[in-house]
């Protein structure tokens, strides 16, 4: 029988129906042309019939191409018929394209057929032809979507590789809960992508990404599906039961709230759920199941997390007891070794949760590590280290296992391991600080601590040391600089920058405290230096407010013109007009100051003239005088005379300022 026979051409239609059967057959591009190729038949079965001899030419003609092109079809159809459906979904765009361009082309060959005068027939030829030659396929935009989501490599989290791993179930025809299937289809998939020729096929990266989201759903965490309280041992951590685990992110729920499809979910996730399906433009669906949801309300199952909260209070007692209880036998023994693995089981016991954080804060262990310090053990370092790290899971984000820990005497501990030379201890230590100076009340503490601010100050200053140590003492030492005290301390060790922060930013009564701070300071030039810059316009700017704030303010100026360097800086910064102000002020009622504030202006400015070169040309008053006029040396002299021998004498205590009343006298 030759290509274009009628009977063959028959024979090839009944094996693409065959062909066609089972998984394929639910794509819908092969539905529609294998509909196509059936709807042929019974056409091609009636030229048959009216055919007695030799074939006319043109049908013959058309015969020919239309068995090609089944022919092209037949082959498509084996070759997707042995692949795994995953392969056939990654190559759905190819799929789809090649079957559309059989039907168009078939339709053509069609059009060619010649069936004498049989016009219902023909009819029925040109109505099939020219929808064949019309026809368009396309892939669902369920599948568009999840393939442009095979596109990107996957890094997704948890709640998202749920999701499109259950999609991708359904697509294939496989229901997500039809596991053995599934695992078929994988296996196929596994297979194809070790035979696959890297070059030759573009589609090769989705079929890995989807044995690596296969690799996420899978690792999931065992769980007991039928448990009883009464079958696990007293002593023994519950496993938890398969209600307690989210569907979509896999770990025990903390707020599972139920919704329209009566499962039941974590808060956040399928939130984050909702978010995506509105994101996407997608029907909003339950991610297990599938079914669409006319709703979005979610309702608290309150029963469930009671049971939950009960099974984590449970097991974080059963945990505790027994990895202290270890502690305590490797301790009694002197057994470095097991104190080690004992302190690595209850850092893992750290891991379970705010409740278990609470719990070990309030047991024994604190006591129990703070021994650690007391006694000087081989090795010891490590095992403080260890302890530290312990702490430090304890007092995370809990205010009231920071105060069990405090109360303990915890902040001594990690004082001490400041001074450590092992790296860790001293990290454990920072880190430890650092949490628990977060709460004010703590910070101040910390700073009452021997020798807790040179150290961190030490720490944090040490350029050529670890960078990471550096960072976190200077972001505790920012959370002690909440406390005045602290604030004092660190100015005495070299640290002013807090202290100039609340003089320029903090309120009337901090100022005046932190300038009053620095009139009595003894500083070295360069600290002098940084301050008048950082500070200088504060300090001019507070003699023109209250008199409170003018005593505060002169005597820290006071203090800082006695550097010439500071001099310039400070006549720029305004401070010759209120000195002068205050020289010359009658007191009143209300501007009324101290007796030796006027004193220190005098000395402030005698400062000031001693360097030449930047106060000549500052005009003083509204009235445009400036020091050295005629006006100022009057009023000065007038003041001079005015005044009891005690202050005459001490005010011109400057050798130039001496030199300067001389000439003016004269």
């Amino acid at each position: 029988m030759e290509l274009g026979s009628l009977g063959q051409v028959l024979d090839r239609i009944d094996r693409i129906s065959n062909a066609s059967l089972g998984m394929l057959s639910k794509r819908e591009c092969i539905r529609r042309f294998v509909g196509f190729c059936e709807r042929l038949q019974p056409i091609l079965e009636q030229l048959d019939a009216g055919q007695d001899g030799e074939l006319p030419v043109t049908l013959a003609t058309a015969l020919v191409g239309i068995g090609r092109e089944l022919q092209r079809g037949e082959s498509v159809l084996e070759a997707y018929k042995e692949r795994s459906q995953f392969f056939v979904l990654t190559h759905c765009l190819a799929l789809t394209k090649t079957m559309e361009d059989l039907t168009q082309s078939l339709g053509k060959w069609i059009s060619l057929l010649n069936c004498g005068g049989l016009s219902e027939l023909k009819r029925r030829i040109e109505d099939l032809s020219t929808e064949m030659q019309h026809a368009r396929f396309y892939v669902t935009d369920a599948e568009k979507s999840s393939l442009d989501a095979l596109e990107k490599e996957v890094k997704y989290d948890f709640l998202i590789v749920g999701v499109l791993w259950r999609d991708l179930a359904r697509l294939i025809g496989v229901e997500p809960t039809n596991s053995r299937a599934l695992e078929e289809q994988v296996q196929l998939l596994k297979k194809e992508v070790t035979m696959v020729d890297v070059s030759m096929d573009r589609e090769l990266d989705k079929m890995r990404n989807i044995l690596k989201i296969v690799e996420q759903v899978t690792a999931e965490p065992q769980l007991t599906r039928m448990y009883s309280y009464k079958e696990s041992a007293e002593e023994e951590p519950l496993q938890p039961f398969e209600s307690f685990v989210c569907p979509l992110t896999k770990q025990i729920m903390k707020e599972p709230v139920m919704i329209q499809s009566e499962l039941t979910y974590e808060r956040s996730a399928i939130e984050r759920w909702f978010k995506t399906c509105a994101e996407e433009g997608r029907s909003v669906t339950c991610p297990a199941t599938g079914v669409l949801l006319a709703s979005t309300e979610m309702r608290s199952n309150i029963m469930l997390r009671h049971t939950i909260e009960e099974w984590c209070q449970r097991n974080a007692r059963i945990r505790i007891h027994k990895a202290l209880s270890q502690l305590s036998k490797s301790s009694s023994m002197k057994s470095l070794a097991g104190v080690e693995e004992a302190l690595d089981s209850i850092l893992k016991v750290c891991g379970d949760g705010p409740v278990t954080q609470y719990r070990l804060g309030k047991s024994h262990f604190t006591s129990s590590a703070l021994e650690f310090w007391r006694k000087r053990l081989a090795g010891g370092s490590q095992v403080r280290t260890k302890a530290l790290y312990i702490l430090q899971r304890i007092a995370a984000d809990d205010i009231d296992s920071q105060e069990c820990l405090v109360e303990a005497g915890v902040l001594k501990a990690a004082v001490r391991s400041l001074s450590s030379s092992h790296v860790y201890e001293v990290e454990g230590a920072l880190k430890l600080l650092l949490e628990i100076s977060k709460k004010p009340e703590f910070a101040k503490l910390i700073g009452k601590e021997k020798g807790a601010l040179i150290h961190l100050l030490g720490i944090s200053s040490n350029s050529s040391g670890n960078a990471s140590l550096s960072v976190l003492a200077d972001r505790t030492l920012r959370n002690l600089e909440q406390i005045d005290s602290n604030v004092w301390e660190m100015a005495e060790a070299g640290r002013l920058e807090p202290l100039i922060t609340r003089l320029c930013k903090g309120p009337e009564a901090t100022k005046i405290e932190m300038a009053e701070y620095l009139a009595e300071k003894i500083f070295v030039n360069s600290q002098k230096e940084f301050v008048a810059r950082k500070a200088g316009k504060v300090l001019v700017h507070m003699l023109s407010a209250n008199s409170m704030q003018k005593e505060a303010a002169i005597g820290a100026l006071l203090n800082l013109s006695s550097l010439e360097e500071n001099v310039p800086v400070l006549v720029k910064a305004g401070i010759l007009p209120p000195v002068v102000e205050i020289i010359l002020s009658v007191p009143t009622s209300s501007n009324r100051l101290r007796g030796n504030s006027k004193e220190k202006a005098a000395t402030t400015l005698a400062n000031v003239v001693a360097v030449a070169g930047s106060w000549e040309t500052v005009q003083i008053d509204s009235e445009g005088n400036l020091v050295q006029s005629e006006y100022f040396v009057h009023r000065l002299l007038g003041l001079l005379s005015s005044v009891g021998p005690d202050w005459n004498s001490k005010a011109p205590e400057n050798s130039y300022w001496s030199r300067f009343i001389t000439t003016s006298r004269r």
